[in-house]
């Protein structure tokens, strides 16, 4: 009744201050076009440690002010306990699983048949998993299991006969050893080191190779078992399958590092038997189902985001089903078809059992009281809205850390989120965006609008896609801060071509589909896809698609340009280049110039003659080259990590104990904004395309302000398990920690500003 009786009295005063601030308002003028642009905080400084506690350690004694990482339980209970910090909880996408490589062989056993190329195999490490020990011990409650590959806000995709309580892998350890005794892993000779007489299922002896494998009744090789120790909850699950297994008869052969020591092992060589607990950030539609797990996407050799489904004995895909299924879940004709599809497609992972899901994060990330304006989204606090809105009352920089350093900076190859938790700070992509609060949402961002379309590719029916990007957003020189050129379509035509030349490359699977693009004017274009789906709406090529200006990177080693002089060509036709086109310069027939786009184009990574033309053709063009390094081609970062974010950076130094130092990007599209916006929706304005918008101060924001009202980020909650329900994005003026009078009157004096209008 009383917090009924203060949120009255405060809607009360607010209506007097809002209908002032009205007034106020329409006296005054329009925001000018020069407003300031870019984040409310001047400077960023992202610091690098080697695991959660000791971020959380230099987040106690002040040495950063943001920790997004999950916390341990015993961190959270430190955590709710410290009055100087605040903790925001949020659930995860991400799948953490024991990934198991399914390929018939690995390089330390080569030409051995795997055991993990064996389903029995795998079934028997599934029922040496102890999900609810896990979840509840382990990760101490701050978990909630899954059963399917896929994220646990997303749970209504998977199907529900193969998850919990029809999961049938439940931990049954004793189960797995009838398994491999029925299957012919039989015990030999050899006795078995970890034999317990207690433990269900337990082996006196080592298991043998069955029979008809090339290693028949010999001793089976230990399983190559990379874990991580950067995550104290991964290493203890680590040890925890390795002891059971070892105990049913099957030794491990247990190599312990840290993300960037095992990189190379599991992603790259993928020399591995299991990999425990592998970690993948995902989005809220399970895309990955085909992007992270189809065949396409297993690269031998190199870092490939699929390490696990691997190759049969003829080199073919294990599991040509699941890749027809998968297929079905992103390229569905409406939304009900993509669920049903992935129903279909998570049953026949789980029957196969390719790999282990265990659980997904309940995360809890952790903040300084000093730190105001905190934007709490559906994928936590960290996101460019809180880069954009939050401060502190002194104006000193904001200190961000991060649990571990990047493996690469390269845009074109980092596969870490490590990697991107930096990158992203300062390259642009061409984009839109989803209100932090409501994911569902496909609203303007970079990219001011879009429409889509379809086309008649002979007889079928395929979708488009037109954008429009805005014309205020510029590429940014590190170091200096320098304003460089526009973003506009060439950069975007280039980013896409130089991403589809690349195999390797983390967001290959975001531009295969396009079969050409079609340019406008600087600012407009549209993309042609070879293959319907109804997530085209809300994917093109891929909304975070990295932007690379084309001027600087058609460079040696990254790409290599040529010239190719074709005699008697006759078109239209497909030109056989000498590599592929990331970009062309112009291209002659009898030394007559053709017209981009009328003329000739790329059409599906290769260039095409569209007109009917015949003689000696001439092609001036630039090809891929190797991108590949720490940073792209190995280059200086000061040179080529020119992005156009909302921060350029200015200091980089690689590792634990490094970082990176960023300042704000004065170029940057989107004006700084005002304190007191807090749902951050875009506001359509009716119109012909390209629509414009704005955002906007208004009665949406106070609403969700006053509901939050009298909220508490500091104190001990009433059960030690409970996640405080904690609004940071309603904390924007001082004191932090609490959502009172000073926010409600801050936000009302805002009242009616607008932004971002392109």
């Amino acid at each position: 009744m009383l917090e009924k009786i203060l949120k009255a009295s405060v809607l009360g005063i607010i209506l007097i201050l809002l209908s002032s601030a009205v007034m106020a308002r329409q006296m005054e003028e329009e925001i000018a076009e020069t407003q300031r642009k870019g984040p409310r905080t001047e400077e960023l400084v992202m610091k690098y440690y080697n695991n959660v506690t000791e971020a959380y350690a230099a987040l106690k004694v002040g040495e950063i002010d943001i920790l997004p990482y999950r916390l341990s339980a015993e961190l959270y209970d430190d955590a709710v306990s410290d009055p100087n910090i605040l903790v925001a909880g949020y659930a995860g996408s991400g799948v953490y699983a024991i990934y198991l490589n399914n390929n018939y062989t690995i390089h330390r056993y080569r030409g051995v048949e795997s055991p993990m190329w064996y389903r029995e195999v795998r079934r028997a490490v599934a029922w040496c998993t102890d999900k609810d020990y896990i979840v509840d011990v382990i990760c101490g409650g701050f978990a909630e299991r899954i059963d399917a590959p896929i994220g646990a806000p997303s749970t209504g995709w998977a199907n529900e006969s193969y998850i919990y309580p029809n999961y049938p892998y439940e931990y049954d350890p004793a189960r797995a050893a009838a398994e491999l005794d029925a299957a012919g892993w039989a015990q030999g000779s050899t006795p078995n080191p970890s034999y317990d007489a207690g433990f269900p299922g337990s082996a006196q002896c080592l298991r043998t190779y069955p029979p008809g494998h090339s290693k028949q009744g010999e001793n089976v090789d230990p399983l190559r078992t990379c874990i991580r120790i950067d995550d104290i909850r991964r290493w203890q699950v680590g040890n925890l399958i390795c002891d059971a297994l070892e105990k049913i008869g099957l030794r491990c052969n247990r190599i312990e590092g840290d993300s960037p020591t095992l990189y190379t092992h599991v992603m790259v060589e993928k020399n591995y038997h299991m990999y425990i607990l592998g970690g993948t950030g995902f989005g809220y539609y399970p895309l990955y189902l085909y992007t992270a797990y189809h065949s396409s996407n297993w690269q031998d050799g190199v870092g490939s985001i699929n390490f696990y489904t691997g190759n049969n004995a003829s080199n073919l895909p294990n599991y040509p089903e699941y890749d027809r299924l998968a297929e079905r879940v992103y390229y569905p004709n409406s939304l009900e078809e993509a669920v049903h599809a992935a129903k279909l497609a998570t049953a026949y992972w789980t029957k196969q059992c390719i790999n282990i899901p265990v659980f997904s994060n309940k995360y809890c990330g952790a903040y300084s009281a000093d730190v105001l304006g905190l934007v709490r989204g559906w994928m936590g606090i960290e996101n460019d809205y809180s880069f954009m809105n939050c401060y502190k009352a002194d104006g000193s920089p904001i200190r961000y850390g991060s649990t571990s350093p990047p493996n690469s900076m390269n845009p074109q190859r980092a596969s870490f989120y490590s990697s991107y938790q930096t990158l992203e700070r300062s390259f642009g992509y061409a984009q839109f965006s989803s209100p932090p609060y409501d994911n569902a949402i496909a609203q303007a961002d970079s990219l001011q609008d879009w429409e889509l379309g379809e086309w008649n590719d002979d007889g079928t029916y395929k979708l488009t896609r037109t954008d429009w990007i805005r014309n205020d957003s510029y590429f940014t020189e590190p170091i200096t801060g320098n304003q460089l050129t526009n973003v506009n379509a060439k950069d975007y035509y280039f980013s896409i071509w130089y991403t589809y030349a690349d195999p390797a490359a983390w967001r290959h699977t975001s531009v295969q589909d396009i079969h050409h693009v079609e340019i406008h004017s600087n600012y407009s274009w549209t993309v042609y896809f070879d293959a319907p789906s109804f997530f085209w709406y809300y994917l093109t090529a891929d909304p975070m698609l990295m932007l690379y200006p084309v001027d600087l990177w058609l460079r040696d080693p990254l790409a290599l340009e040529g010239v190719e002089n074709f005699t008697g060509f006759i078109g239209p036709g497909q030109v056989s280049l000498n590599g592929s086109p990331v970009w062309i310069n112009n291209v002659t027939v009898d030394g007559a110039p053709l017209a981009f786009g009328t003329d000739y184009n790329i059409i599906r990574g290769n260039l095409e003659i569209l007109a009917a033309v015949s003689g000696d053709l001439s092609v001036d063009y630039w090809k891929y080259g190797d991108p590949s390094g720490y940073t792209p081609g190995n280059l200086p970062w000061e040179e080529i990590l020119v992005g156009s974010g909302m921060y350029y950076m200015i200091g980089f130094t690689p590792g634990v104990g490094g970082g990176a130092t960023f300042k704000r990007n004065p170029y940057y599209w989107m004006e700084t904004p005002p304190i007191g916006e807090v749902d951050f929706v875009w506001k359509w304005i009716d119109g012909p395309k390209p629509r414009s918008g704005y955002y906007k101060v208004d009665i949406y924001d106070i609403v969700m302000a006053i509901g939050e009202y009298g909220g508490d980020g500091t104190g001990i909650p009433d059960s030690a398990m409970e996640h405080r329900r904690w609004f940071p994005g309603a904390d924007f003026a001082p004191p932090g920690g609490k959502i009172n009078i000073y926010d409600i009157v801050t936000m009302v004096g805002q009242y009616g500003q607008t932004f971002a209008a392109p």
